[in-house]
């Protein structure tokens, strides 16, 4: 119950500090000059934390190998800067493909041999409010994490991309699977939080065909169900057989 408990009061929390448009935009330029000036910063801050004191990490088994120490990275960044300094690691052997990622292959490198698991790539300083799945539509997916913070701090960067086109305030269509899949819930999430939420949501696959367990279905009616609770209201999925044409003028007059 603990996580329902997380998830129920940070959907508060997010709600009540949504934003308008102009607020969302101004918050978006600062916040991402900001993130620039600090970029090697925080990532040397996040690498230290989170790989080279957290045994736990699958990165911490190839930098040993190597006797790559912490000080040798912050000096490579220091010296040519993050770019070159990740393509250096990439030359040691530090690194993983996608296969590897997902556990479909094992890692080979520098004479030694492991499988990883999606869980060993969580981020250890996240308190996750709920999980999605990447990629669901085409296989199981991959597990992500999600925390409001991250939608939050997300959602700047789409005001900032939409503004750059000139649709800040324009009206907003989902053409996404429904939740566990992740782009759905979490734009609509998103877009909510910069004060334009999605008007429609169209599913490419019906509810019924969804190969969900009973507690991800619960959690979708808990997400709608507290958006009208909070007046954070978000558009409900509708599903679209692949083969039926939309006409996006239509919808937007339906709006």
């Amino acid at each position: 119950m603990r996580k329902y408990d997380r998830f129920v009061e940070g959907f508060r929390r997010f709600a009540e500090q949504r934003m308008t448009p102009e607020e969302a935009l101004a918050k978006a330029n600062d916040s991402i000059r900001k993130r620039v000036m600090a970029r090697e910063e925080n990532f040397l801050s996040f690498v230290e934390k989170g790989i080279f004191q957290y045994a736990c990490s699958p990165y911490l088994k190839l930098l040993e190998r190597k006797r790559i120490q912490f000080n040798d990275l912050k000096t490579w960044v220091g010296k040519d800067g993050i770019e070159r300094a990740l393509r250096t690691l990439e030359y040691e052997g530090v690194y993983f493909t996608v296969d590897e990622f997902k556990g479909k292959v094992p890692v080979v490198r520098n004479d030694i041999e492991f499988w990883c698991q999606e869980g060993m790539f969580d981020n250890p300083f996240l308190s996750y409010v709920y999980e999605v799945r990447s990629g669901a539509t085409r296989s199981a997916g991959t597990r992500v994490r999600i925390d409001f913070d991250y939608l939050h701090q997300r959602s700047l960067y789409d005001a900032l991309f939409l503004n750059m086109h000139g649709c800040l305030k324009a009206p907003i269509a989902n053409w996404f699977p429904i939740f566990p899949g992740a782009p759905g819930i979490n734009s609509s999430l998103r877009f909510a939080d910069i004060g334009n939420p999605v008007q429609r949501w169209f599913s490419q696959v019906p509810e019924d065909q969804l190969n969900v367990n009973w507690e991800k279905k619960w959690g979708t009616k808990l997400i709608f169900t507290l958006g009208k609770l909070h007046g954070c209201r978000l558009a409900e999925p509708s599903a679209l057989q692949r083969q039926r044409k939309i006409s996006t003028s239509k919808a937007r007059n339906s709006w």
